[in-house]
């Protein structure tokens, strides 16, 4: 989280200005982009119907 800069470390017993600068300078930083895992997406989203199908198809043998 530190790297995407969701928290920002300010070192102990700082003065509140100093907590105040880090936070401003954190809010006016454009958020960073995170790559996208195309390829693990789809794989879960494969899994995932398979499991509802396997499901459904299971509860009409019933």
């Amino acid at each position: 989280m530190i790297d995407r800069g969701a928290i920002v470390p300010v070192p102990r017993g700082s003065a509140g200005e100093v907590y105040a600068d880090a936070i401003l300078a954190a809010a006016k930083r454009p958020p960073p982009q995170a790559p996208f895992d195309f390829t693990g997406w789809w794989r879960d989203v494969a899994t995932t119907v398979a499991a509802v199908i396997y499901a459904r198809k299971r509860n009409r043998a019933r």
